[in-house]
């Protein structure tokens, strides 16, 4: 059976306000001024320490001190999240169409496993996934392939041929998962990845609507 592991902020759930907020709050725990949202959409979906490092890096701050502000993320993260988060306008029924295809969906994201699935709960797509697929809250660097490959593990996908997988997401961290793992790949929009940037990466196709993943997967995998 076919199997499809997508990405959560920015492609399953519009993160675009509670993740920035949040960022922004780790940035104050260690004593440095807030950043205009705008400017820190594009950190919505990477990992959160390496954002750390770099903004601590533009600021003049020590790297060294990107994981104090993690916590500092973490301690209100939360209730941004179930305030804020939304689910992307057409991804439910992109999900009932891959699932009535028979297509096994995963969730594999670089938020800790513990933090993403009471956040889908709350948005109310938990029910659509066989698993979700993210690092402990110690595994502050472990890279998208680690969990892409768990991922393929839980699907009965340990070895082998994997054309038949795809990784759909937002940024090239999932493009790169996908290709390290053998899988095929879709680039989604509609988060913080530009077509220019996901085709550039390799994607094996590019959408621009939750509608057309289904399309494009079977175009893929078929």
């Amino acid at each position: 059976m076919h199997a499809a592991f997508l990405d959560l902020d920015g492609c399953l759930v519009d993160s675009s306000r509670a993740i920035p907020f949040a960022i922004n709050a780790g940035l104050e725990s260690v004593g440095l001024a807030p950043q205009p949202v705008d400017s820190l959409v594009q950190y919505v979906g990477p990992p959160l320490l390496a954002t750390y490092r770099e903004l601590l890096s533009q600021q003049g701050e020590s790297p060294g001190r990107a994981e104090e502000a993690v916590q500092g993320y973490r301690a209100v993260y939360g209730g941004l999240a179930r305030q804020w988060t939304t689910v992307v306008e057409g991804i439910p029924a992109a999900l009932q169409s891959l699932r009535s295809a028979g297509i096994r969906l995963v969730v594999v994201t670089s938020k800790p496993r513990v933090v993403a699935v009471p956040l889908l709960e709350h948005v109310e797509l938990l029910d659509e996934f066989e698993e979700v697929v993210g690092p402990e809250l110690s595994a502050l660097t472990e890279p998208k392939q680690v969990g892409l490959e768990r991922a393929l593990h839980l699907v009965g996908r340990a070895d082998g041929d994997r054309a038949d997988t795809v990784m759909i997401g937002d940024t090239r961290y999932d493009i790169e998962a996908g290709h390290s793992c053998g899988t095929r790949t879709i680039g989604v929009t509609w988060g913080s990845g530009s077509p220019e940037e996901l085709m550039a990466l390799g994607a094996d196709r590019v959408v621009q609507r939750p509608r057309q993943i289904p399309v494009a997967l079977h175009d893929l995998v078929a």
